[in-house]
């Protein structure tokens, strides 16, 4: 099976070091790489021109393949040793659809998709559904392939020809610390390509360390998120509403 990646200068560390030293053997990569200036911030000017050459990428391979199944990655993602591509295909096999995604949250009543990581097979369906959401960006003062992938899966009329993969293909903003047994991680839920980073080593250390390993990463986060002040904005929100 095919990954599709597109590499950003401002992502290289992240590509080099955390995506292709985890991918296992066996795995192609199919890279575009883009030329262009920027940090990668989110929601930034480059990040936004990425992540709708991210769409325009799937749909020209889409076009080109036709019946194959292949995986979207982005590269702030993960791999775990527990992670056999031969499994991904027998998730996507047995759910029936046409494009797995990855959960945004964990949130039962949630059906919003992450568009960091997707398994799809080329079909009709799914070239649709990114020419659609490149559409929906061009039109956007800030395009956001994911935000536009969801408008289009809440329509009704779309078709109900996808999914969502386990719980194992974890997301940051599916909670913290992980499950055990994940068999990804994406580094989502940040601004930056270095707080990314220090995720990814963060969450590798959980998962790959001992016990003292374990306990060391929850403390930082837990310290991350009291000096980022989002545990006092939470008591106030609480507050103001009563």
């Amino acid at each position: 099976m095919n990954v599709l990646v597109v590499v950003s200068p401002s992502h290289e560390f992240l590509y080099q070091e955390h995506f292709l030293k985890t991918l296992p053997q066996g795995v192609s990569v199919i890279e575009h790489r883009l030329d262009m200036i920027g940090n990668g911030a989110y929601l930034s000017k480059d990040w936004q021109t990425g992540v709708v050459s991210k769409l325009e990428v799937v749909l020209a391979y889409a076009k080109g393949h036709a019946g194959e199944v292949f995986i979207l990655s982005d590269i702030d993602i993960q791999f775990f040793p527990t992670f056999k591509i031969e499994d991904s295909l027998k998730d996507f096999k047995q759910a029936g659809v046409d494009v797995l995604f990855q959960r945004e949250v964990l949130r039962t009543d949630s059906r919003e998709v992450n568009t960091g990581f997707y398994i799809a097979r080329s079909t009709p369906y799914v070239i649709n559904l990114l020419q659609d959401a490149i559409a929906i960006c061009s039109k956007s003062s800030s395009q956001n392939d994911q935000v536009a992938i969801n408008q289009l899966l809440r329509v009704p009329d779309f078709g109900k020809k996808w999914g969502l993969l386990p719980k194992t293909y974890y997301a940051r903003s599916h909670g913290f610390p992980p499950q055990k047994g994940i068999i990804i991680h994406h580094a989502n839920r940040t601004l930056t390509t270095y707080s990314k980073a220090i995720q990814l080593r963060r969450v590798r250390k959980l998962i790959m360390g001992g016990m003292v390993c374990r306990y060391i990463p929850i403390f930082e986060e837990i310290m991350d998120y009291m000096i980022s002040g989002e545990v006092f904005a939470m008591l106030w929100r609480r507050i103001a509403a009563r």
